[in-house]
């Protein structure tokens, strides 16, 4: 019986160790990669949403114009009771009690294009409202980018920072060693605690942009509270291309410079539509019930029905469309002037990213060059300090200058992938 109750005791434990161990397993923070995070982005943030919203009314819109093409069909009921009645020589010309019970149809049959005019002036109106959302998630994938790339570097400087501060503490107990034995003075025990101090306030300064960097992630993925860590598993590139071809890529492809035109083609549906409202418009009309009143026996209630034709020309309307027009075509060379505008500040753009990603990929090779320079001059300055050649200090700065060329480097190359991303981004490539 004891045994079977210290078997029981023992799986008992064993669960509750498993329990913790996966309470432990859970509170690890999550890696996300850039997709994920842009996902989330997208999912929460409240600008595209209501942008979506915004499309919903456009085909509303849409909906509402086509409607002119559907008939109007209405029933009417009604009752009247008149007292006296007129008659002549006899034959009494009202009912007492009338009765008209009938439906109604009134159709348009033609208007010129009028009603054409407005559903295509609509559906414009729903692609721009589909290019925002567009051009959003663009520049929200082009922040949130760069808030990523930036905590990739972070997280990659804290490592380097910590490497360095351990090796600083390795090298304090040696040095404190030495001076022990009287082979090494105070200075280069104290000099060595500066340089651990001064990679400590690094160290601190980095990890509080750190956690900025995911505050700013936080926000724009909605998730205010939300601890993790990022990976970089997925690379931008970018294909070499004369500058021109980039040019002629980012005027045609750019969201800004489609919306504009968007809107100049929106502003002719307007000036067509306003102009179409001087046409004439033909309709049909319908009417079959049951009624009374007709003479002789105007008492009896007898179906009936009539159909016909209108047509309604617009003769003088104090000016009001001639003047509407002219109001939309201001507005149309307006929106080409800014399509011009816009045009230029997006060539400035595409120019100015060009040429910080040539610099970011000059860089990356003299990085390159100087990190082994500078691994070959720590090597040489730890050898030379076991044998007393060079001084404390010399060691310090070679090891200072080991970590400052790893951070160089890597910074010049978190700097490319941005630059990739906005040149990409410049001439109308997705980002996400």
């Amino acid at each position: 019986m004891k045994f079977k109750w210290n078997k029981r005791l023992i799986i008992f434990l064993l669960c509750i160790f498993v329990s913790i161990c996966g309470l432990a397993q859970n509170k690890t923070l999550d890696s996300l990669s850039i997709k994920s995070v842009m996902d989330s982005v997208f999912k929460n943030n409240p600008l595209i949403n209501q942008l979506t919203e915004n499309i919903n009314g456009s085909q509303t819109k849409i909906d509402l114009a086509k409607t002119s093409y559907l008939p109007n069909i209405d029933a009417e009921a009604m009752y009247s009771r008149m007292n006296p009645n007129p008659s002549i020589f006899g034959f009494q010309l009202y009912p007492n009690n009338s009765f008209d019970a009938h439906i109604g149809v009134s159709q348009l049959i033609y208007d010129f294009g009028k009603s054409k005019t407005n559903v295509s002036l609509q559906q414009t109106g729903k692609e721009i409202s589909e290019m925002n959302v567009v051009q959003v998630k663009q520049k929200l994938s082009i922040m949130t980018a760069v808030y990523f790339y930036s905590l990739v570097y972070l997280q990659e400087a804290e490592k380097i920072k910590i490497d360095q501060l351990n090796t600083l503490k390795k090298h304090l107990n040696y040095v404190i060693k030495k001076h022990e034995t009287g082979s090494a003075i105070k200075y280069d025990v104290v000099s060595t605690q500066v340089k651990i101090s001064t990679v400590e306030n690094q160290l601190i300064e980095i990890q509080s942009n750190k956690d900025l960097q995911v505050i700013h992630l936080n926000l724009l993925m909605g998730k205010p509270s939300y601890s993790f860590t990022v990976k970089d598993g997925l690379k931008y590139n970018f294909a070499s291309l004369p500058v021109d071809s980039l040019y002629r890529t980012a005027v045609k492809d750019r969201d800004e410079v489609i919306i504009s035109k968007k809107k100049e083609t929106l502003a002719q549906w307007n000036i067509d539509y306003t102009k179409a409202q001087n046409r004439p418009q033909i309709n049909f009309i319908g009417n079959a019930g049951f009624k009374n009143g007709f003479i002789p026996d105007v008492e009896k209630v007898q179906a009936n029905y009539f159909v016909g034709l209108g047509i309604k020309v617009p003769i003088f309307d104090a000016n009001r469309t001639s003047t509407n027009v002219k109001l939309q075509q201001s507005n149309l060379k307006s929106n080409k002037f800014e399509t011009e505008n816009i045009q230029r500040t997006v060539m400035n753009e595409v120019s100015e990213n060009y040429s910080n990603l040539l610099v970011a990929q000059k860089k990356i090779e003299q990085f390159e060059l100087q990190l082994v320079q500078a691994l070959e001059l720590y090597s040489l300055a730890e050898t030379n300090f076991k044998l007393g050649t060079v001084t404390n200090l010399d060691l310090l700065d070679a090891a200072s200058t080991l970590a400052e060329s790893k951070l160089q480097l890597l910074k010049t190359k978190i700097d490319q992938q941005i630059n990739i991303i906005k040149l990409n981004a410049s001439i109308g490539k997705r980002i996400y």
